[in-house]
C-alpha cells in the first residue's frame, strides 16, 4: 500500500515537472517566434518605407527635371540645361532602385514597369525639347498638342506614382496592425504560459511538501513496525533460548541418566558373566549339553551387554568432553588404523588404495575414532566378498575437505541411509555382522562437533562409500593465527 502510494506521488511529481519543463519550452518557443515575427514584420514596414522614401525621391528627381526643363526654355541658361541632365541621371537610378524594391510584389512590379515607360517617354520628350531649344534659341517649336501630351503624361505619372504609394503606405499599415496583434497575442500567450507554469511550480512545491510529509510519515510507521518486530524478535528469541536451555538441560539430564545407569549395569553385568564363567569351569562336567549351551549364551550375552555399555559412556562423554583441537594428520591417522586392521584381521588379504590426505585443524582422539569406526566398518562389511578392497581418498572443495572411505562389501538400501548415523540403528542382522549400532552414530556427532556434515552412498551388493567433511576456514584460520 506504502509502496503504490509513493509510487502514485512519483509519477504525479514527474508529471508536474513535465509540464513545467514543457511550459517553460513553450514560452521559449513563443518567445523566439514571437522575435522571429516581429523582426519579419519590421523588416516588411521598413521595405514599405524604403519603397515609399524611393517614390518620393523619383517624383521630387522627376518634379526638379520639369522644372530644369522650363527654366533652360524660358531663360536659356546652360545651368538649368545641366540640372537637367543631373534630374535626369538621378531619375535613372531611382527607377532601377523601385524596381529592385518591388520585385516581392506582383502589383507593385507590373506598376513599376508602368512607370518606367511613361517616364522613359517624357525623359525623351523633354531631352529632345532642351535639344532644339538649344539649337535654335527658343521653344517656338513645341505646338500645343505636344504640350498637351506632355501634360497628360506626368499626370499619368503622378498618378500612378501616388497609386504606388497608397499601396504601400495600406501595406505598412496593415502590418503595422498585425505586429500589434500578434505582439499582443504573443504577450497574452507568454502570461498565461508563465502563469500556468506558476501555478504548476505552485503544484510541484505542494507535491514534494506532501511527498515528505508522507513519507515521514511512513518512515514513522515504519520504525513503529521494525519497533514491534525486533520486541517480537527479542521475544521469541528469548522463547527459543529458554527452549534451548531447557532442551540442553533434558540432553544434559538424559546423557547423565545413561552414563549413570550405564556406569551402574557395568557392575552387575561382570558379575554375571563372571558366575556363568565360575559356572562353567566348576561344575561344567555336571551339566548336560543344553545347561553348558545356556551358560555359554549368558556369557556372550554379558559380553556383547558389556561392550554395548561401554560404547554408551564413549558415546556419553563425547557429548561433554571439551574440543581440544590441533593439526592433526589424517594421514598418519590412517595408515596406523591400516596397520592395527592387518594386525587384527591376520586371516583376511585386504587391499587398501589410499591417496593423499592433507592435515586438519581437529579433536585428534575423536577424529581417530571416526576413521577407526569407518575403516573398521568397511574390513567388517567386506568380509564376505572374495577379496577385500578399500579405498580412502579427500577431494578438496571451495569451502571444506571431503574425506571418503569406500568397500566392496555388502552395501545397503539407500532408503534407509537416514538411519545409517543413528544409534542402535542396525541393517543388518547380529548374527551376520558383529556391532552395537554405536559406531556411525559417533562418526556423525564427533563431525558435526567439528562443524563438518556426514552421509553415505551405496548399490545393495555392491559395496558402500561413507563420506565426512571438514570445513576449510577453520584451517585456514588457525594456519593464519600461527603465522601471525
Amino acid at each position: 500500500m506504502m509502496d503504490s502510494t509513493m509510487r502514485r506521488y512519483d509519477w504525479t511529481l514527474g508529471l508536474c515537472f513535465f509540464v513545467l519543463l514543457a511550459l517553460l519550452l513553450g514560452n521559449v518557443f513563443l518567445a523566439n517566434r514571437s522575435v522571429y515575427g516581429l523582426v519579419e514584420s519590421q523588416r516588411s514596414v521598413t521595405h514599405t518605407w524604403q519603397v515609399r522614401t524611393a517614390l518620393h525621391d523619383l517624383m521630387m528627381q522627376f518634379e526638379a527635371s520639369i522644372a530644369q526643363g522650363r527654366g533652360y526654355a524660358m531663360m536659356g541658361d546652360p545651368q538649368f540645361a545641366t540640372g537637367f541632365k543631373q534630374a535626369q541621371s538621378n531619375i535613372r537610378k531611382d527607377l532601377d532602385l523601385v524596381t529592385s524594391l518591388t520585385l516581392d510584389d506582383p502589383l507593385q512590379a507590373k506598376s513599376t514597369t508602368t512607370l518606367r515607360a511613361l517616364m522613359d517617354d517624357q525623359m525623351e520628350y523633354a531631352r529632345m525639347n532642351v535639344e532644339k531649344i538649344r539649337r535654335n534659341g527658343n521653344s517656338r517649336h513645341i505646338t500645343p498638342e505636344v504640350m498637351a501630351q506632355s501634360q497628360k503624361r506626368i499626370k499619368a505619372i503622378q498618378g500612378l506614382t501616388q497609386y504606388m504609394d497608397g499601396e504601400e503606405l495600406s501595406l505598412a499599415r496593415r502590418l503595422e496592425r498585425q505586429a500589434f496583434q500578434n505582439e499582443r497575442q504573443t504577450r497574452l500567450t507568454f502570461f498565461g504560459a508563465t502563469a500556468a507554469a506558476v501555478l504548476a511550480l505552485i503544484a510541484t512545491f505542494a507535491l514534494i511538501r506532501q511527498t515528505l510529509h508522507d513519507r515521514e510519515a511512513s518512515e514513522a510507521a515504519v520504525r513503529q513496525l521494525n519497533a514491534v518486530l525486533e520486541r517480537r524478535v527479542e521475544e521469541r528469541t528469548e522463547s527459543l533460548k529458554a527452549a534451548n536451555e531447557g532442551l540442553h538441560a533434558a540432553n544434559r539430564e538424559l546423557e547423565a541418566f545413561s552414563y549413570t545407569v550405564s556406569h551402574d549395569l557395568r557392575a552387575p553385568l561382570r558379575h554375571v558373566v563372571g558366575f556363568a564363567d565360575l559356572l562353567e569351569k566348576k561344575s561344567g562336567e555336571l551339566l548336560d549339553e543344553p545347561g553348558r549351551r545356556y551358560v555359554s549364551l549368558i556369557k556372550d550375552a554379558g559380553r556383547r551387554a558389556g561392550l554395548l555399555i561401554d560404547d554408551l559412556l564413549a558415546f556419553s562423554r563425547m557429548s561433554r568432553t571439551e574440543l581440544n583441537q590441533t593439526v592433526v594428520s589424517m594421514q598418519a591417522k590412517v595408515e596406523k588404523i591400516q596397520a592395527e586392521l592387518a594386525l587384527e584381521n591376520p586371516e583376511r588379504t585386504i587391499t587398501w588404495e589410499v591417496g593423499s590426505l592433507p592435515a586438519v585443524w581437529g579433536d585428534m582422539p575423536m577424529l581417530r575414532l571416526v576413521w577407526r569406526n569407518l575403516m573398521e566398518n568397511a574390513v567388517k562389511y567386506s568380509s564376505k566378498s572374495p577379496t577385500t578392497h578399500i579405498e580412502i581418498q579427500c577431494r578438496q572443495t571451495a569451502t571444506e575437505l571431503e574425506f571418503s572411505v569406500k568397500d566392496n562389501g555388502v552395501g545397503f538400501d539407500m532408503a534407509h541411509t537416514e538411519n545409517l548415523f543413528g544409534v542402535f540403528q542396525r541393517l543388518h542382522e547380529p548374527e551376520e555382522f558383529e556391532g552395537t549400532g554405536i559406531g556411525l552414530a559417533s562418526v556423525r556427532r564427533i563431525i558435526a562437533r567439528h562443524e563438518g556434515r556426514t552421509w553415505a552412498e551405496s548399490t545393495l551388493g555392491a559395496g558402500a562409500t561413507f563420506y565426512f567433511s571438514l570445513p576449510l576456514e577453520r584451517l585456514r584460520d588457525e594456519e593464519n593465527r600461527e603465522i601471525t
